[in-house]
């Protein structure tokens, strides 16, 4: 098709006038009239947040701030763009650094400068004629109606079979998104049938480990990287693998390979960091923290945990000063409630080895009042963080009662009751931990029994009051939540279409779902809600 640029909206991002005003004429000249430019990472995403874009032209190297990778990075984290967009990165550099680590972000295309007219032409016809015909798919996705997404993807294959490769690697993706793995991994095995693809390998990779199914998950992965070793989401999700089947020496050493790979990910340097510390490697968890802690800084995607552990780290040395100076920076870079009772729960025990016991107490206490104001927000690491500060305080009551709520939460989830059981040997505490665990995995065991006994007794409404209860009590427990919506359900089935219990089964399943994806009771359960919705 003849380019012609008349109806879109294009962003031009590089810090070079020169370069700026080369690529606005040539975009003038396809026929854009709405043109916006950006020198800059913080300029460019501000205008990414105000205006949609159909076109962006994005240089690599930006100078300070964000780079062209990170100002990408943010673009999708914060769903600034959608598919119709066409992302093109322009770049002087062909480092494998670079080039492996812009790819993780998939722009559409590079292009290597210096470029002309004629060439940026040429891509941008062919892109934004796959784009264009995105533009029900990405209406789809913006509802979080994926059930939709998924039958337009099925149309576009009819209608054009040379994209089909594009939509079923779209196809698969929406599925994982909506939690029905069974459908993926079918999806991916009829194309694996035919012939060996290695995102589709990946892609099953990743449905077993996601269905809890480790050791095919670590078969299937290690094969695509004998066939491929440069596929970094294989390296991530193998190592996620090796971290569920407790070999920490593998993980390490698989995420030592990525990073040699694209060594300029921030994320992948915090891994390490936690594998080198759980391998006993200190040195080599200090270096990776803090190579994770410069590489993020300007991303989006930087966390509070490369901080925390290095301050951990620098305590333990005794170091404390620089624990409580990087616990400041925290409190400066981050404003949420979650990372602020990190940072409580790090300075507590900084204080308690400055020798200054008030102020560890303090600390201590401020981080229980975020806590509470947290509520399911807090992840099981921050209560089991704030559980050791509280027995290293002397606190061992509190302590036991906040393990007895995580416990009570994760009552089935075999990750978080190893790492409780860890916890509690390392506390010296393991016979009275194993006690404390079976007792509170039998309580949530004992509710739910009742709720079931109370609905086979004719008693809905009161099992039904039941679990709600013990969800206010318990609001991460994917299963009491799982129950309250089959027990929502039920009622559902007997009375008919009802506006209120349909938002409440809904929102029900929708938290189980996100607590514990692709569960196959919760799927089957929400495909019977949404065949009474449609009635």
């Amino acid at each position: 098709m003849a380019l012609n640029l008349k109806d879109a909206r294009v962003l031009i991002i590089d810090d070079f006038e020169g370069m700026l005003r080369m690529l606005r004429e040539f975009i003038r000249v396809a026929g854009a009239q709405q043109i916006d430019t950006a020198k800059n990472g913080k300029d460019a995403v501000a205008a990414l947040a105000k205006h949609k874009y159909d076109v962006v032209l994005c240089d690599y190297n930006l100078g300070e701030g964000k780079n062209g990778q990170q100002i990408l990075e943010e673009a999708k984290v914060r769903e600034l763009i959608g598919f119709t967009t066409v992302w093109i990165m322009i770049t002087a550099e062909k480092t494998m650094d670079m080039v492996m680590g812009a790819a993780e972000y998939e722009p559409d295309d590079y292009l290597l400068k210096p470029i002309n007219e004629e060439l940026l032409k040429g891509r941008l016809e062919r892109l934004l004629a796959k784009k264009w015909a995105l533009q029900d798919v990405e209406k789809a996705v913006k509802r979080k109606d994926y059930t939709k997404a998924i039958a337009k993807c099925d149309e576009l294959m009819k209608l054009d079979p040379s994209m089909a490769q594009e939509m079923l690697r779209l196809k698969a993706r929406f599925l994982i998104t909506k939690g029905d793995f069974a459908a993926a991994r079918a999806l991916f095995e009829s194309l694996l049938a035919v012939r060996s693809i290695n995102w589709a390998k990946t892609g099953l990779g990743k449905v077993y480990y996601l269905s809890g199914e480790y050791l095919k998950a670590k078969d299937i992965l290690s094969e695509v990287l004998e066939e491929n070793s440069s596929s970094l989401e294989t390296y991530d999700w193998l190592v996620k693998t090796y971290q569920a089947l407790g070999d920490h020496e593998q993980a390490r050493d698989l995420i030592s390979q990525a990073l040699t790979l694209s060594p300029n990910s921030g994320q992948r340097q915090k891994v390490l960091g936690d594998l080198a510390n759980t391998t006993g490697d200190k040195a080599g968890a200090e270096a990776a923290y803090r190579k994770s802690i410069k590489l993020s800084e300007h991303s989006i995607l930087k966390t509070t945990e490369p901080f925390t552990g290095l301050a951990k780290l620098c305590t333990e040395k005794g170091k404390a000063d620089e624990a409580l100076k990087l616990m400041e920076d925290v409190r400066k870079v981050f404003t949420d409630p979650v990372s602020a009772m990190q940072a409580s729960v790090v300075e507590s025990g900084a204080f308690q080895k400055l020798g200054q016991p008030d102020k560890a107490q303090a600390a201590l206490v401020e981080a229980e009042r975020q806590l509470k104001s947290l509520g399911a927000k807090a992840g099981v690491q921050d209560n089991l963080a704030l559980a050791n500060a509280m027995l290293a305080l002397g606190d061992k009551e509190k302590a036991m009662g906040l393990i007895t709520q995580v416990v009570k939460n994760n009552h089935d989830n075999n990750s978080v009751l190893n790492q409780v059981d860890k916890f509690f040997k390392e506390a010296d505490l393991h016979e009275e931990g194993q006690t404390l665990v079976q007792t509170s995995k039998d309580e949530v065991i004992n509710i739910n029994n009742q709720g079931v006994r109370l609905a086979q007794e004719g008693k809905l409404d009161e099992a039904i009051e039941l679990l709600r209860q013990a969800v206010s009590q318990l609001p991460s427990n994917a299963r009491v939540r799982l129950n309250l919506a089959g027990m929502l359900l039920k009622r559902l089935q007997e009375v008919g279409k009802d506006d209120t219990l349909l938002y409440e089964v809904r929102k029900e399943l929708d938290r189980a779902n996100a607590l514990q994806p692709g569960d196959p009771k919760c799927m089957e359960y929400m495909q019977a809600v949404e065949k009474i919705a449609a009635i």
